[in-house]
């Protein structure tokens, strides 16, 4: 499998990205981070329409930057590398399950499939 890890610090270049893998049987990895908080999503390569909420919300204007205020601290790229790593495990593993994630180093949630 082919795992696209988005971790640029650029809204606009994610949104280019996304624009260009969407549709294609990859997986692609969007980590984002501000401050305390981060946000993790994935869309499986077995969305070949594109109906995943992930990359569905690049489209409509849906992605925001977090709101950071200041710079991102350490523990919260240890958390969010740490996800990545997990998750990227668990598909080569077979798990192909799209999912949201979001949080900060004091806790989080997983959203698993699509939101409401």
């Amino acid at each position: 499998d082919t795992v696209h890890i988005l971790a640029v610090d650029n809204l606009e270049a994610r949104e280019h990205m996304v624009r260009k893998l969407k549709g294609m049987p990859v997986h692609v990895m969007d980590g984002r981070i501000g401050g305390w908080q981060y946000e993790l999503y994935h869309s499986p390569k077995n969305d070949q329409e594109g109906m995943n909420a992930l990359l569905n919300d690049y489209d409509d204007g849906g992605f925001k930057d977090l709101d950071c205020g200041e710079k991102c601290l350490y523990a919260v790229n240890q958390r969010i590398a740490s996800l990545i790593t997990s998750y990227v495990l668990r598909i080569v593993q077979g798990d192909d399950t799209p999912f949201k994630r979001v949080g900060n180093v004091l806790g989080d949630q997983e959203i698993i499939g699509e939101e409401p």
